[in-house]
């Protein structure tokens, strides 16, 4: 019987200048779209927190207790206009951009040992491929950043679970002050925060990440068909 490949699909919650992250409306859009199950590959779909404690208090326990295949992390970058497939990894932490809960990482690198950087070992280009084919304006990119994507493909690949991280272009606007919230004319009491967040999440998807959120799956289908690469293999973007 063949073996049932599971990969592991995450993106982030809200961060200081991100109030409405495109990707955590992902993980809630993608499940809808491709289901838990495709072709023989199991899809575990997670929001990790914009923390640098999240990379261990979370992050790490998910790739230990789920064991994925592969892993796709995906960001946001607003500064670019194009889907980014983002194939390597750097050892640097920045430490002027707060996380979600305005800490700065401990050390301006990622980790102590002389390495600098980590290239994933799936298919980039392959992907880059599927996304142009499906019309997405993608393309490879070897500069995920210093801040959490970046730390969090950092450390999948030093797991030694191939991944990758797409980065959506998703422009982010100034932040908007949140709408007042009006009481229930019943009982005097302000509404659930889980039914806000519901809410919040479902609303129609903004213009600008439209197109990066109905173009995911194609990426992550492209994963499902993919031979599972050796877990130490060189770099390969083809």
């Amino acid at each position: 019987m063949r073996r049932v490949r599971t990969i592991l699909v995450t993106g982030f919650s809200p961060f200081p200048g991100a109030p409405v992250n495109p990707t955590e409306r992902l993980m809630h859009r993608l499940p809808r779209r491709l289901g838990k199950h495709q072709c023989g590959v199991e899809f575990v779909f997670h929001v990790l927190p914009t923390t640098w404690a999240g990379r261990r208090d979370v992050t790490d326990r998910l790739r230990l207790d789920i064991r994925p295949d592969a892993i796709v992390h995906f960001g946001v970058d607003g500064t670019r206009r194009t889907l980014n497939i983002e194939t390597r990894a750097i050892n640097r932490a920045v430490r002027v951009r707060p996380d979600a809960m305005g800490r700065a990482p401990e050390r301006p690198e990622l980790a102590p040992s002389g390495e600098r950087i980590r290239r994933s070992t799936l298919p980039g280009r392959a992907l880059c491929r599927a996304a142009l084919a499906a019309r997405a304006p993608a393309a490879l990119s070897d500069n995920a950043g210093t801040y959490l994507c970046n730390a969090t493909l950092w450390d999948s690949i030093g797991s030694g679970i191939p991944s990758i991280c797409p980065c959506a272009c998703a422009p982010q606007g100034p932040a908007r002050q949140p709408a007042p919230i009006s009481s229930c004319r019943r009982c005097g009491r302000p509404p659930a925060s889980g039914n806000r967040t519901a809410a919040a999440v479902n609303r129609p998807l903004p213009p600008a990440i439209q197109q990066p959120l109905h173009l995911a799956d194609t990426i992550i289908r492209h994963f499902g068909r993919q031979p599972r690469p050796p877990q130490n293999a060189q770099t390969q973007i083809s």
